[in-house]
């Protein structure tokens, strides 16, 4: 039995919202890694048995669900020290590389895959340093 790709779009994006909404602060790093390649994997199982177009559809809404879950998560911490700044900017860093590993068919004005949310709110708040 075949599942419609709106049914399998919900369930993965109803897990995804849970499951970020569940991470405690202190460990939301640790957390999106191991969700990232929990959808990762997932993405390989689905890319053996849909059309890579749908699989494609599919990771565009996950994009677009992890930058504005995980946006919203860091930007609820209290970020008071240059430590745990630096610390915030590196994991920022890290899980934007996990995302733009995702496929998706998402074309943005910037040229960079799966650009979102997330790299805003980085821009935001680590601004590039004037020469």
């Amino acid at each position: 039995m075949e599942l419609p790709l709106g049914l399998v779009l919900l369930l993965l994006t109803s897990y995804i919202f849970i499951r970020v909404r569940r991470f405690p602060e202190r460990q939301i790093f640790l957390k999106t890694l191991s969700l990232c390649w929990e959808v990762g994997f997932f993405q390989r199982v689905l890319s053996r048995t849909l059309h890579e177009v749908d699989v494609q559809a599919i990771f565009r809404q996950v994009v677009i669900i992890f930058h504005s879950q995980i946006t919203e998560a860091f930007s609820n911490l209290d970020i008071s020290t240059p430590q745990s700044k630096t610390r915030l900017h590196r994991d920022v860093q890290h899980i934007l590389g996990c995302i733009r590993s995702l496929p998706s068919d998402n074309i943005s004005k910037t040229d960079i895959p799966n650009w979102g949310q997330l790299d805003e709110f980085l821009a935001q708040r680590f601004p590039p340093e004037a020469d």
